[in-house]
């Protein structure tokens, strides 16, 4: 569950600042297990909530076999490089 919220996470910040040099900096990052995770595909999908000109708050949802039913969640602060 925490690699896929942190794949998540990068993947989501990757996509949103790609025109960027550098990758932003995690400035915290909060994991809350809801259930057992089992050993088959883990998915993740994310949301940037919020987006200043220097921090972005990023949440991840991790799930295996149904999205409405997640096993683990994320909220994630960035911060971004300056241009």
């Amino acid at each position: 569950e925490i690699s896929a919220c942190l794949v998540g996470s990068e993947m989501c910040i990757r996509d949103r600042f790609m025109d960027t040099p550098l990758m932003p900096k995690i400035v915290d990052f909060s994991l809350d297990y809801l259930r057992a995770g089992r050993d088959q595909d883990t998915f993740a999908e994310c949301q940037i909530w919020r987006q200043g000109s220097r921090v972005a708050n990023v949440s991840i949802t991790a799930w295996q076999n149904d999205r409405v039913n997640p096993i683990a969640t994320a909220r994630a602060h960035f911060l971004l490089a300056k241009k």
